[in-house]
């Protein structure tokens, strides 16, 4: 076998054993969390919706999955699971191509990203940062490539038009690969990338557009409505606490960064994706990756500073495919070959027992301090085989409600709730708002009568009542609620 194909393999054998791994560590179901909102949104069909929350083409795929057989639920981890693979053998490919003395650095960089907290995670849950994590990679592959191939930057133009289908945090870190990938080819043939570049985004916008007049159409609102626009784009209710000035100080959520990347690459690669930006700077072809780091990394600040982002940290992960490259990067100064793949080895095995170590002793609970025991535990150890306790709270709770009961729940836990409402078939006629804020859900609460409110299982629940309630609790997490 040629070295070019055993590489391709190679990149494609990591792909496939890490799909299959985290599909065996997967939720079997139903998780807290936007989760439920993804397998709801995907079993209950019509048409696609293209609102920057929605993940048009997430739901395509889920849909796809789901009719082989999965539940909703399983079909989104399916997914999440092999967009993941995928990525991290898109990124020991793209580490191969750099010119690298030792197949140790892929090997680095894949295995940074593999176990990298944030990207774990979301491979086992049902999450939409899985598929951006593939896009970023696919992105920044393209990008590269585009330097000494014009069809490289059609391609890149692609997946930035395809983009426009899932999460927006792609979004501004494509106008810096873009110019890496036009600046960085010949002079000569600068023009044709770019026009290949610009048509590639035109063909891949296509779908997006075609959502974009249909919802406008269903909706009754002109194309060119500056609101509706705005609310595709980027979200109007997420940008809310920014305009408005209620966004966390800047030092306050670089210190947040900083807190998370550590956790996330516990171990060498935070030596080696510094020692990887520094050697960069010496090699012409791969410049567009620090630029791309440096601009990623202040996109990733802007959201932290958002006060009512609850995603927290997994804003982070357009970075991490990025990071992982430059730890190769590091991994390839290193002279001695022994050495490099000590440093591979060490970077794949790092960060999960230090995931391990966290669980088992009192700083995981100093991490996470909103959290109980149990909860501290399944977050920093991301193996959700078997894990059906969502769903079974779900109908326990659901069961233990009086007809047409009202029911105010955080988000999170109020997901299980919908789902077990809109995919399972449980209890329809209970009336579910996802909230905590208000005094009361409306309806015949709002007249002066009772109602219930749902309060996360992983947190302290009687300091998470609204205010000015009243309350008996019913079950563990269930209160019975009256103006107070």
């Amino acid at each position: 076998m040629r070295p070019g194909a055993r590489a391709v393999a190679l990149s494609a054998g990591i792909a496939g054993a890490l799909a299959c791994g985290y599909a065996a560590l997967g939720a079997p179901g139903c998780t807290f969390g936007d989760a439920a909102d993804l397998a709801a949104r995907a079993a209950r069909g019509g048409p696609l919706a293209p609102y920057a929350r929605s993940y048009p083409l997430q739901t395509l795929l889920t849909r796809g999955i789901a009719a082989l057989g999965p539940s909703p639920a399983r079909a989104v981890v399916l997914l999440d699971a092999a967009a993941t693979g995928l990525a991290v053998g898109v990124v020991h490919a793209i580490a191969t191509t750099l010119r690298q003395r030792s197949a140790a650095a892929a090997c680095a960089a894949a295995a940074t990203l593999a176990v990298a907290h944030t990207v774990w995670s979301s491979a086992v849950e049902a999450e939409v940062y899985a598929l951006l994590v593939l896009f970023v990679t696919l992105a920044v592959g393209a990008a590269l490539a585009a330097q000494r191939d014009a069809r490289a930057a059609g391609c890149l133009g692609l997946v930035a038009g395809l983009g426009l289908l899932h999460h927006r945090a792609l979004l501004p870190l494509l106008p810096v690969l873009a110019c890496a990938a036009v600046a960085g080819a010949p002079r000569g043939r600068r023009v044709r990338h770019a026009a290949a570049l610009a048509g590639g985004a035109l063909v891949g916008a296509l779908p997006f557009a075609g959502l974009v007049a249909a919802e406008a159409q269903r909706r009754g609102v002109p194309l060119v409505d500056g609101a509706y626009l705005a609310q595709v784009l980027v979200g109007v209710p997420r940008n809310a606490a920014l305009v408005a000035g209620d966004a966390a100080p800047l030092g306050a959520s670089l210190l947040y960064v900083a807190k998370w990347l550590a956790f996330d690459l516990a171990g060498p690669a935070l030596a080696l994706a510094p020692l990887g930006l520094a050697a960069v700077r010496r090699r012409h072809g791969v410049r567009g990756l620090a630029l791309a780091a440096a601009a990623c990394g202040a996109v990733c600040v802007l959201p932290l500073r958002m006060g009512g982002v609850g995603d927290r940290y997994v804003f982070l992960t357009p970075l991490l495919p990025l990071l992982a490259l430059l730890c190769a990067e590091g991994v390839d100064v290193v002279r001695s070959e022994l050495r490099r793949r000590a440093l591979a080895l060490a970077c794949a095995a790092t960060p999960p027992l230090c995931y391990a170590v966290l669980a088992v002793t009192p700083l995981g609970a100093r991490l996470l301090p909103d959290y109980d025991a149990a909860a501290v535990r399944r977050f920093l150890l991301p193996v959700r085989t078997g894990f059906d306790e969502p769903e079974r709270w779900a109908r326990d709770v659901l069961a233990a409600l009086p007809a047409g009961a009202e029911v105010q729940a955080e988000w999170g836990a109020g997901g299980a709730l919908e789902y077990m409402q809109s995919v399972r078939g449980v209890r329809t006629d209970v009336v579910v708002q996802r909230a905590l804020g208000a005094r009361h859900p409306g309806g015949a609460a709002a007249a002066g009568g009772s109602w219930y409110v749902v309060t996360p299982v992983w947190r302290d629940r009687a300091a998470r009542l609204p205010h000015g309630v009243a309350a008996d609790e019913v079950r563990p997490g269930l209160f019975r609620a009256r103006p107070h």
